[in-house]
């Protein structure tokens, strides 16, 4: 029983023991893990210094003030529009700078002073002539001189009389250029030949004449001519008979033959065609023409013709057929705007 109770107190006593032991070691294990004070982070290290360079800096010059150039005053003889404009001691007289003992009397130069010469005993500049007393104080435009004669003038000869407004000369000159308009009239006359042909009779009629006057409208194109030739009732197609009105169309050209300054002289072509009719025993002629000899006169806008003839082809398309040929001799005249 002493034995066994040994036993149990050993055992305590061992139990004990490590219980201790125990309890140390969980007393330094939480000391241990217990956290300490935060540390901050080392500073950063400071950059290096840079190496020295070998170049020394670039100093920029020094600025200089740029002064504007001092006023120029003018001298004796020199252009002003103010006394302000000229040197000390000097007048500003018709825009020019004088100095005011000029036109003094002297009797050498050292008399007159400053920049003045004594010339014919008188204080003058060198450089401008002497202002007269009396002259305006205003510049005067310098005097026109009249025009040259435009050629070598001959012993005798007289320059050319002026044009009083040129309205002659401009109607003189005109000249068949361009695109006018024109109207006038026209009369003719001459041998007629009428022949019959068809199924009633059929022969050559005694030569018998006729006379026309008529007006003309037109226009010129240069030297063609468009034109419209009326006889309002005017025509005497065949003597004894009444008078008939006809009409026709014309083209024509002016072929130049002489041209001066005033006047031109010309060659007229025309060929045309038309009708006629009244007082032909209700027959419609039908006509052509031939205008192949002639002569055409320009005076300004004036126009002459001459017919050396005009020659005429008229026929009826009828059951009984007329011819009527005709050699017209005659003139006109036309104003051409």
């Amino acid at each position: 029983m002493n034995r066994a109770l040994a036993v149990f107190v050993r055992a305590i006593a061992l139990a004990t023991a490590g219980a201790v032991c125990l309890a140390v070691m969980l007393g330094a294990g939480s000391a241990s893990a217990q956290p300490g004070p935060r540390q901050l982070p080392p500073p950063p290290a400071a950059p290096p210094a840079p190496a020295a360079s070998a170049t020394p800096p670039v100093v920029p010059p020094p600025t200089t003030e740029v002064q504007p150039p001092p006023a120029v005053l003018g001298g004796p003889g020199e252009s002003c529009r103010a006394r302000s404009d000229c040197r000390p001691g000097l007048l500003c007289k018709v825009q020019i700078c004088v100095d005011p003992h000029e036109g003094e009397s002297c009797g050498a130069t050292p008399d007159c002073g400053g920049e003045l010469k004594c010339i014919g005993g008188t204080c003058r500049s060198p450089f401008t002539p002497t202002v007269p007393p009396t002259a305006p104080a205003y510049p005067q435009p310098y005097p026109q001189s009249p025009a040259p004669y435009p050629y070598p003038a001959l012993p005798g000869a007289q320059p050319p009389a002026a044009d009083s407004g040129g309205g002659a000369s401009e109607w003189l000159a005109f000249r068949l250029k361009g695109n006018h308009f024109f109207a006038g009239m026209t009369f003719m006359g001459g041998p007629v030949l009428p022949v019959f042909t068809g199924s009633f009779a059929a022969g050559v009629a005694p030569v018998t004449k006729d006379f026309l006057w008529a007006l003309r409208i037109g226009g010129l194109f240069g030297r063609h001519e468009l034109g419209l030739e009326v006889s309002p009732g005017t025509y005497a197609w065949m003597p004894d008979v009444g008078l008939a009105f006809q009409a026709n169309v014309t083209y024509g050209y002016f072929i130049p033959v002489y041209q001066s300054e005033n006047v031109g002289v010309y060659w007229p072509m025309r060929f045309g065609a038309g009708v006629f009719t009244g007082h032909t025993g209700g027959l419609v002629f039908v006509e052509t023409r031939a205008d192949l000899i002639g002569l055409a006169v320009q005076v300004g806008h004036v126009i002459f013709d001459l017919h050396l003839p005009s020659y005429r082809y008229a026929v009826s398309p009828a059951e009984q057929v007329v011819h009527v040929l005709s050699w017209n001799f005659g003139g006109g005249f036309a104003y051409a705007l």
